[in-house]
């Protein structure tokens, strides 16, 4: 370069000039180039705005940016003319909106145990696709998984709402598409995929995964076929696509028996699979993620996998709701010599037994007939509407969240089901939450045949009309609890206490100066027994073993030292824990604004001032 060219004359020189399109959008497209720096470059001349909107820069700054696995398979699918400049900006503002909206949520809500499902529908718009459900889904996971497990605990607890209904959101969606197959199309593991995504929303589930751990243990019932009936059997053969109906082969009555066999060496006695008689109520039994991973199941979960393992071999089962203990039925009817009297029903509970209709009676205590309607086969709609009732009766004492979820995939999967719909209602009235909703959906069943369904649906609407109007009352008028007008309270929001009786650890999140529990609860829990009666302060506190209870004053002392709650609502009334206290967030300061202070004090006098 001649020296004597001036430095300000470099600097004005147009070096990307000189290079063809293609070199200019191989260097935008590098990693350490961004969204702004494109932009800004675009902004300089009318060339360089043409070359900056090159929509091959911006699929692959996608793909940098948001780094999911199957994501490049996920935008493979999209058209040839999509607008990837114009989809990168809207999955560029994911982040920001979500942030903004999980902020804003403890000022707009914070006195109901849950949060009405109108807050999120704005999150609702933002995963309109694939790309955007991923984006979305990645902003919530960073935010909650964060592993600083005592900071922003506020954001944490919203953050995990938020994607418990965004993930519902998408599976109402997919469900819809399932039960719209024709019905040999539905396959029970499909649906039991779905039931486990819905029921661990905050479980990143893949169904590939699942999918691809029942081909593997289909291709071990394929090596024991080898191994005892040589290569030539026609269910071992090696299939490429499971879930292509044409690759699966036929098989003859007596393969099908030697295929059953060689499932069962395979499934109980190589892979070690049982059923869960130590644990039979643990709600992983129902969820065929956790099930494939323990090995143990109850009979409706293990039916599942062992129908959908048969079906990749050739064996056709199919469900049958008998009662107190699911069982499949071997379709029989497809083969030559086929009667009704030889039907064999398989219990994948007992090592996949093989029983007649008068075996089966020794699995329940009532008499029924061989040609009752218990033994014939069902839909999918009733496996998982089986699977929902089984969530509900086992739902461990205030696992309200468990309810809630089963009662809502209930009524989701049957929206005809007045009764599901008015326990879901009374659950909503009993959480206090999404009472507009309930009302419009009662609206529909009201004028009914029933009498008594009608009394109480009246009766319902008239209570969700009355709390809604209740509630948005206190909305405007929200108590505030000072402590200079409750002098008996000791102790204050944000402690770490321990129960003098039952040696649980707890913390304070709400307090009254007397007992304000109905007189049926204070007999059962024998308030008149305690020294101060129901005439002192009263605790709310988030228990250790995930519970909530209301303590009273003279039954809770300080513990040796502080430790870490591990409650699910923690998050929903305090910001943070700093290893000695929890520090409330400003929407529960609201209700309690000295409490703060109150706790720093109450620490310090009790343990001395904290080390900085």
């Amino acid at each position: 370069m001649d020296p004597e060219v001036g430095a300000d004359h470099v600097q004005n020189y147009d070096l990307f000039g000189l290079l063809a399109d293609e070199i200019v959008i191989h260097i935008l497209s590098d990693d350490a180039v961004g969204f702004a720096e494109i932009c800004r470059f675009g902004q300089t001349c009318k060339r360089h705005l043409r070359v900056s909107q090159d929509q091959q820069i911006w699929q692959r700054k996608m793909l940098q940016v948001f780094e999911f696995p199957h994501l490049q398979h996920v935008a493979a699918k999209y058209p040839s003319n999509t607008d990837w400049r114009k989809l990168c900006v809207k999955l560029n503002q994911i982040p920001g909106i979500t942030f903004t909206l999980l902020n804003a949520l403890p000022h707009y809500h914070f006195e109901s145990e849950e949060v009405p499902y109108t807050y999120f529908s704005p999150l609702q718009d933002l995963c309109g696709d694939k790309l955007s459900h991923h984006v979305l889904d990645l902003t919530l996971r960073n935010i909650y998984e964060d592993d600083n497990v005592n900071k922003n605990l506020t954001q944490k607890w919203y953050a995990k709402k938020a994607m418990r209904y965004v993930t519902h959101a998408v599976l109402k969606t997919e469900w819809k598409q399932f039960f719209d197959q024709p019905p040999e199309k539905q396959h029970l593991e499909d649906g039991a995929i779905l039931f486990a995504r819905w029921c661990q929303p905050l479980v990143k589930l893949e169904t590939s995964d699942i999918k691809q751990k029942l081909n593997a243990i289909a291709d071990a019932v394929k090596d024991e076929l080898i191994l005892l009936h040589g290569d030539e059997h026609p269910a071992a053969i090696r299939i490429c696509n499971y879930d292509d109906e044409r690759c699966i082969p036929s098989l003859s009555l007596d393969q099908s028996k030697q295929t059953l066999h060689s499932m069962n060496r395979v499934l109980y006695s190589k892979l070690a699979f049982s059923g869960n008689t130590q644990d039979y109520y643990n709600t992983g039994n129902s969820m065929i993620n956790q099930v494939l991973e323990s090995k143990c199941g109850i009979p409706i979960t293990l039916s599942i996998l062992y129908q959908s393992i048969a079906r990749r071999l050739g064996v056709a089962l199919k469900p049958v709701n008998f009662p107190g203990h699911f069982l499949l039925a071997f379709d029989m009817s497809r083969h030559d010599g086929y009667s009704h009297q030889q039907q064999i029903y398989i219990d994948p509970f007992h090592k996949g037994k093989q029983r007649t209709a008068d075996e089966c009676q020794e699995l329940t205590n009532t008499r029924i007939a061989g040609d009752s309607a218990h033994f014939r086969t069902c839909a999918a709609k009733d496996v998982y509407l089986r699977m929902t009732n089984n969530l509900i009766r086992s739902a461990p004492q205030n696992n309200d969240n468990q309810v809630l979820m089963a009662l809502e995939l209930c009524v989701e999967i049957n929206p005809s089901d007045a009764d599901a719909l008015i326990m879901l209602a009374r659950f909503y009235i009993h959480m206090e939450i999404n009472l507009e909703e309930i009302l419009q959906r009662l609206t529909h069943i009201r004028f009914t045949n029933n009498p008594l369904r009608a009394s109480l649906v009246s009766f319902l609407m008239s209570k969700a009309q009355e709390m809604n109007d209740r509630l948005t009352e206190q909305d405007r008028n929200r108590e505030k609890k000072r402590r200079e007008n409750n002098p008996e309270i000791i102790y204050s929001c944000g402690l770490v206490m321990r129960h003098k009786r039952y040696n649980y650890h707890c913390v304070i999140y709400g307090w009254d100066s007397v007992c304000e529990m109905s007189d049926s609860w204070q007999q059962q829990m024998r308030v008149h027994s305690l020294q101060d009666k129901n005439e002192q302060p009263f605790y709310n506190v988030y228990v250790e073993d995930g519970s909530s209870r209301y303590a009273a004053q003279e039954n809770l002392q300080y513990p040796t030292s502080p430790i870490t709650i591990t409650h699910p609502d923690v998050g929903k009334c305090f910001e943070e824990f700093n290893e000695h206290y929890y520090v409330m967030n400003e929407a529960w300061q609201k209700k309690y604004p000295d409490d703060n202070n109150a706790t720093r004090e109450n620490y310090e006098n009790h343990y001395g001032r904290p080390d900085c």
